[in-house]
């Protein structure tokens, strides 16, 4: 029996190399999406702005290779965060 990839359980972990193969593409799709995208500021800081003109609000994306977390108001967090019970 081929065990199932539990990303968040197993802090990653895949079991198989087909969970590897869907985390590159969701990855990819990732990096994709940001690909166009171009970063602003303000006198509250930073933001990044999907070639979509959406952007990101409570998450993580990437962009240019690199994680960035994004609160409420869609502005990137920065120095020592406390998000989703670990320490970045």
């Amino acid at each position: 029996m081929k065990e199932r990839c539990y990303v968040k359980k197993n802090k990653g972990m895949c079991a198989d190399n087909n969970c590897i193969f869907c985390l590159t593409i969701i990855f990819n799709l990732l990096k994709a999406a940001a690909a166009n995208g171009q970063w602003k500021k303000n006198s509250v800081g930073w933001w990044y702005q999907n070639s979509d003109g959406t952007y990101p609000k409570n998450q993580w994306q990437g962009v240019n290779g690199k994680s960035y977390y994004f609160d409420s108001k869609g502005y990137m967090k920065t120095g020592r965060q406390y998000i989703g019970g670990k320490w970045y």
